[in-house]
C-alpha cells in the first residue's frame, strides 16, 4: 500500500472513532474501492490505530479516573465516557471497575469482563450497592459489544487469527516441498526468540536468500514494523541470516527499503519467484554452503570482484552473477 493511501485510510477510520460509531469494514472497503483494500486490512489498521492511542495516552485516563468515575456514578453513560475520552469501551470499563465503590480484585475484573454476571460471585456487594452492581453487569456486556479491539472476544479472535495464518504458512511450505522447523520445534531445542518457520535449506525469493519466515496476521505500518524489527526480526537476522516476513493484511510499500536483509510480502511468494536449492555435494564450497542453483551449469564461487569471506558468496548463475549473503 502506498503511504499516501495509508494516510487516507487512517483519516477515514479516525472519523468513526471521533463519532463513537463502529465502522462497517465491508462498506468502507467498497467506499475506498479505488484503493483496492480489503475489509480485513481495514479492520487490522483500525485495531492498530486504537491500540496506539491507548498506549500513548493511557496514563491520562488513569489520572482522570476519579473524576470520570464520579460522573458515571452520577448517571453518565459509560459509552459516552468512552467517546469523550477517546478510549475503547472495555478499557474505560476496566478502570471504572477498579475505581468504583464495589471492591473487586484486579484478577477478578478480567473474569467479569468475560462473563458480566460473575460480578455477583467475585465481589462482596453491600445492599446499598446492588443497583450499581446491576448497572455494571449490563454495562460490561454493552462495552464488550461496542469494543472491536479490547473486548475478550476481540482478543480471542486475534489469537485465533495468529494461529490460523501460521497454519496457512506451514500449508504453503508443505505444498512447495520446502522443509522447515516450526516455532514449537525450535523452542523445544532451547531457542527463545524464534521465527514461525526456520528453513532447513535456504531458498531464494526474488534473488534474495531466505533462511527463515515469520507470519504476521496484521497490517505492517511503520510503528508496528519498527517495533517488530527491533524486538524480533533483527534477532532472527543476527542468528540465522536474511529472512522474509509475510504481513497477510498488507504493509506500507516503502518499508521494504528499510532493511536489505528482509523481504516483505503480503502473501506466500508465487512458485515462479522461488528458487529452491537442493543438497550439495561433499567437497569444497558446495559442501560449505549446502546448496546449488537448479541449473546444472550454475555453481557458487567464493570470490568475485574481490569479495570473499564466510558470510558472503556469489552464485555464477544462469540468471547472472549474484551476491548471496549467507551464514555459516
Amino acid at each position: 500500500m502506498l503511504r499516501e493511501s495509508y494516510v487516507q485510510v487512517v483519516a477515514e477510520l479516525d472519523a468513526f472513532k471521533a463519532s463513537g460509531r463502529l465502522p462497517n469494514f465491508t462498506q468502507l472497503a467498497e467506499n475506498l474501492r479505488d484503493l483496492d483494500i480489503s475489509s480485513a486490512t481495514l479492520a487490522s489498521i483500525y485495531r492498530q490505530t486504537i491500540q496506539y492511542y491507548v498506549t500513548k495516552n493511557h496514563h491520562l485516563l488513569k489520572r482522570d479516573m476519579p473524576k470520570l468515575c464520579s460522573r458515571y456514578l452520577a448517571g453518565m453513560d459509560v459509552l459516552t465516557i468512552s467517546v469523550d475520552t477517546g478510549f475503547s469501551a472495555c478499557i474505560v470499563m476496566r478502570r471504572l471497575l477498579e475505581e468504583c465503590p464495589i471492591r473487586i480484585q484486579k484478577q477478578a475484573i478480567s473474569e467479569m469482563l468475560k462473563e458480566p454476571s460473575a460480578i455477583w460471585e467475585v465481589a462482596e456487594i453491600q445492599e446499598e450497592h446492588r443497583g450499581l452492581a446491576n448497572r455494571l453487569e449490563v454495562d460490561v456486556a454493552r462495552c464488550n459489544a461496542a469494543d472491536l479491539v479490547y473486548s475478550p472476544d476481540a482478543a480471542a479472535h486475534r489469537h485465533d487469527a495468529g494461529l490460523e495464518y501460521e497454519d496457512k504458512l506451514y500449508k504453503y511450505l508443505h505444498e512447495a516441498g520446502i522443509s522447515f522447523w516450526t516455532e514449537d520445534s525450535l523452542r523445544s531445542q532451547g531457542s527463545v526468540k524464534t521465527p514461525d518457520a526456520k528453513l532447513q535449506v535456504p531458498i531464494a525469493v526474488n534473488g534474495i536468500v531466505i533462511h527463515w519466515i515469520d507470519s504476521k496476521a496484521t497490517f505492517g505500518d511503520e510503528i508496528s514494523y519498527r517495533q517488530h524489527l527491533e524486538e524480533q526480526f533483527q534477532k532472527y537476522i543476527n542468528r540465522f541470516g536474511s529472512g522474509m516476513v509475510i504481513y497477510w493484511h498488507g504493509f506500507i510499500d516503502d518499508l521494504q527499503d528499510l532493511d536489505e536483509n528482509l523481504v516483505l510480502m503480503d502473501c506466500f511468494p508465487p512458485p515462479d519467484s522461488i528458487v529452491q536449492l537442493p543438497s550439495m555435494t561433499t567437497h569444497g564450497l558446495k559442501n560449505r554452503w549446502s546448496w546449488l542453483c537448479n541449473e546444472p551449469h550454475c555453481l557458487p564461487v567464493s570470490e568475485h570482484s574481490g569479495v570473499t569471506g564466510p558470510s558472503a558468496a556469489w552464485l555464477q548463475c544462469h540468471q547472472g552473477v549474484k551476491r548471496l549473503n549467507l551464514k555459516d
